[in-house]
């Protein structure tokens, strides 16, 4: 204990090398990637959103031109594009008639020489092979010149015997094709053709361009529209796969005659669309752009968006060395962003070495800080930047639970901090983000703080819609915002509120199994006494079973009063004595009233059982899985403390009382180096010393009390934990303020309260002073 408060004193940097360095490098390499994902080149003097009042006079410190907006700019195109016609080459496919005829005849051909060829077939010689050779020459002519690419089409049915082409409705399917006979068709979707007017290339006029208008024009999918509904007015009762033949017939005798002329129109589109001007007008030098105290409209905002950036184009010119690079932007922008970035992940290392040590020292607890902030930072620049929605849908909330329920509330509250500042400054330093999110993450931070139910991640939804209801409606009110805006960000809240929670329990189940960290949700379930190896302790050592729940109550009371984690103090305390299941009539509170084992026993054998039970302790919580958090109890609940009643009887009998190793009947430790285990520690000898307190009073329990922890303070049992004289004396605790173990304490024995005249019986106090001595047979 001592040693922490010395620690706590020493600067940070002085002792740097307590942080592992593989953590150092992931903060550092952490902090790098994470200004990849600022907006680059930045150079905004004025950082101004549409609505927002200004703060101060702007004039033009120089001539610059007023750019239009992307979506100007694209709109603007577009109808720079249309004015341009579409290319098409004319081909000679006017008569279809003609061609409809070349397809009958050719699938007929086709269909006579593959019957003949299977005729031939069980006939093994060459003239087989000869009419086999010509029978797919002939088809792959067949598809060359019709320009069929799939052989699966229905079509094929009538080469291979599946249709009959005489029975097929020539003359009728003819008459269809006569209505297409002369129309100018082309060979792609109407809605592929931006332009009103397409212009056709005719070979015959010395490759003049013919301009039409789009309307007159029969493009492919309104063909195979017409077809289909064609086939469908003369067909109407025959089946599906009827109809989809006589459609394929059509669609192959049907063909296009305008080409679409895809590289030519592009090169044309380009042209047109690089003459688009990218500016408004000018604002020229020593022109007012806004007063103060004015809001901000669209003509305002693409004004200050057009200085800002022709200051960077300015500042870019000027030196070589501050021209954009790949991924980085601005090499001096990049740089100055990382010493910000670096300066205030130094504030969360310094509070985590302050306040919480083992966070830093444990590399999978900095990797999950680590991967948090990375995928927020990730999802901001995603959300605000590419899909540009409200910021409100940025979900810190999930980090806020995630942290509260794997670290605790005072942890969380200042990660989030450090985190809602980072993704403001993210955003331009939105000062109203970093607000709105501090007061949400907060109340998601209270709604789980004491996590004793999974259903508290499913209420916390109610606290953090709460809070961005009202946080929108502030901060968006001293902005002017109109209620349409201020409603959608509300909704993008609300939504953000419902489903962060349910992710944030996900992800938790996720984490647990990944990472192998215990969270208060994962010590719920250990919690619950039908746990098999709590049923096995309460059925063979049931006595132990009693103290264990004992002391859980103590050591979760007195958890609450330094802050400390109380649910996994209290569960430690349901497992710490699990060992003695092995030879549980061994330990006092498993005896009958007249035997005791240890009476046949050598103090050293006596010891030596009672020291064994820690062992057996982590044999049954590795074969029954127990996380390492809980396995810390079984493992230094004892610390390195002596059994001072056998080592006493020991001496007693021994002809050489210097013979006698003291380090024979001490436990092998390590010491608690936690608050947790620590204050186990402290109840566990407590409860064993007042269970035996002959006719307790409120006077004797805080004498034994403060005896114990006296004790373990001299012999250097707390040395380890971070535990303060101030944890101690508010472990302790007291009646009227009901904090601590002693209003326990005095619950559990009935303690009568004695005035300061009433004498006591010295015996008696001798007694009471020297019951956790005796009490060591049971458990020490």
């Amino acid at each position: 204990m001592a040693k922490n408060m010395n620690k706590n004193q020493n600067s940070f940097l002085s002792s740097l090398h307590e942080i592992p360095n593989n953590v150092l490098i992931l903060y550092l390499l952490l902090t790098f990637v994470i200004v990849l994902f600022f907006p680059k080149n930045n150079y905004s003097k004025y950082n101004y959103k549409i609505n927002d009042i200004t703060r101060e006079k702007i004039i033009s410190p120089f001539d610059f031109p007023i750019l239009k907006s992307q979506n100007e700019l694209q709109e603007e195109r577009r109808q720079a594009v249309k004015k341009i016609p579409a290319v098409f080459q004319s081909s000679d496919q006017s008569n279809r008639i003609e061609h409809f005829t070349s397809l009958i005849e050719s699938l007929q051909t086709l269909h006579t020489q593959y019957n003949n060829l299977q005729a031939n077939q069980s006939e093994n010689n060459q003239q087989n092979s000869q009419d086999s050779v010509q029978f797919y020459n002939s088809l792959e002519k067949f598809k060359g010149r019709f320009d069929i690419k799939n052989e699966e089409r229905p079509v094929f049915g009538i080469i291979y015997n599946q249709y009959d082409l005489k029975k097929l409705p020539l003359d009728t399917l003819k008459q269809i094709v006569r209505t297409y006979q002369g129309q100018k068709i082309a060979n792609c979707p109407q809605d592929s053709i931006l332009s009103n007017q397409i212009a056709v290339i005719d070979p015959t006029e010395k490759n003049k361009e013919i301009l039409y208008n789009k309307n007159n024009i029969l493009f492919q999918d309104s063909l195979h529209q017409g077809i289909i509904s064609g086939i469908e007015d003369y067909f109407p009762k025959k089946d599906k796969q009827y109809k989809q033949l006589l459609e394929d017939i059509l669609k192959i005798a049907i063909q296009p005659n305008l080409i679409y002329q895809t590289e030519t129109t592009q090169n044309r589109q380009n042209i047109v669309r690089s003459k688009v001007p990218l500016s408004k007008g000018i604002v020229l030098e020593n022109e007012k752009i806004v007063d103060a105290n004015t809001k901000v409209d669209s003509e305002i905002y693409a004004k200050l968006e057009s200085l800002n950036k022709a200051r960077a184009k300015k500042i870019q010119n000027r030196s070589p060395f501050r021209r954009p690079l790949p991924l980085l932007g601005d090499p001096l922008i990049f740089l100055g962003r990382w010493i910000i970035v670096v300066i205030i992940f130094s504030l969360l290392l310094s509070f985590l070495y302050i306040h919480d040590l083992d966070i830093l020292k444990d590399f999978k607890f900095s990797l999950l800080i680590a991967l948090t902030f990375l995928l927020e930072v990730v999802v901001t620049n995603l959300f605000i930047y590419n899909f540009e929605l409200s910021e409100f849908s940025i979900p810190v909330t999930i980090a806020a639970l995630m942290f509260t329920i794997i670290f605790n509330s005072v942890t969380a509250f200042v990660v989030l901090s450090i985190l809602c500042l980072l993704l403001g400054l993210q955003l331009g330093g939105n000062i109203y983000f970093i607000i709105s999110s501090l007061v949400v993450s907060t109340l998601a931070i209270f709604s789980v703080r004491s996590l004793r139910k999974r259903i508290q991640v499913i209420k916390s939804v109610m606290y953090i819609v709460l809070g961005y209801l009202i946080t929108i409606s502030v901060t968006e009110i001293v902005q002017f915002s109109s209620f349409q805006e201020i409603s959608n960000h509300f909704m993008v809240g609300s939504i953000n509120g419902i489903f962060s929670p349910i992710l944030t329990y996900g992800l938790i189940v996720f984490i647990e199994a990944s990472l192998d960290i215990t969270t208060d949700l994962g010590l719920l379930e250990l919690a619950d006494f039908n746990h098999p190896l709590l049923k096995k302790l309460s059925k063979e050592a049931s006595g132990t079973f009693s103290h264990s729940v004992t002391v859980g109550n103590l050591a979760e009371a007195a958890a609450d009063a330094v802050g400390a984690n109380a649910l996994l103090t209290r569960i430690g305390a349901y497992y710490h004595d699990i060992g003695k299941i092995a030879k549980p009539e061994y330990f006092i509170e498993n005896q009958s009233y007249d035997i005791n084992k240890h009476d046949n026993l050598k103090p050293n054998l006596s010891a030596l059982v009672i020291t064994n039970h820690v062992e057996e302790g982590l044999k049954l919580a590795k074969e029954y899985n127990l996380p390492e958090v809980v396995t810390k109890f079984i493992r230094t609940h004892h610390g390195s403390t002596t059994i001072e009643y056998f080592y006493q009887k020991a001496i007693e009998a021994a002809e050489d009382p210097d013979s006698i190793n003291k380090e024979d009947y001490r436990y092998p430790g390590p010491k608690p180096d936690t608050k947790e285990t620590a204050i186990l520690m402290i109840c566990e000898s407590i409860e064993a010393a007042t269970r035996s307190l002959k006719n307790p009073s409120l006077r004797k329990l805080e004498r034994l009390v403060d005896k114990i922890i006296n004790k373990k303070v001299e012999e250097g049992q707390l040395d380890e934990s971070p535990l303060t004289f101030a944890d101690l004396k508010n472990i302790k605790g007291n009646i009227e303020d009901n904090t601590g173990i002693m209003p326990t304490l005095k619950s559990e024995h009935h303690a009568r309260v004695e005035y300061p005249d009433q004498q006591e019986d010295a015996s008696e106090s001798k007694n009471a002073s020297d019951e956790e001595d005796k009490s060591k047979e049971k458990d020490s």
